[in-house]
């Protein structure tokens, strides 16, 4: 993703944050390289395409707070 868009994920879910659980959920392509981004975000969860993902489940294993659904 273009660093904007990276840089605007954070005020954006900083702002959704809340009462309500937040899930982050991606389609159409792997994660990894977005990690990060994506671990540093105050959500309770993440759903991840592994059609397409599928790779990334030993990184994602290593690396999602264990608390995330």
């Amino acid at each position: 993703l273009p660093q904007a868009w990276l840089d605007a994920y954070k005020p954006a879910y900083d702002a959704l944050q809340g009462q309500v659980k937040l899930l982050l959920t991606t389609y159409f392509e792997g994660v990894t390289p977005n990690l990060d981004t994506i671990t540093a975000l105050p959500v309770q969860g993440l759903h991840v395409d592994l059609v397409h993902g599928k790779d990334d489940v030993v990184e994602l294993h290593k690396r999602l707070p264990s608390d995330w659904l």
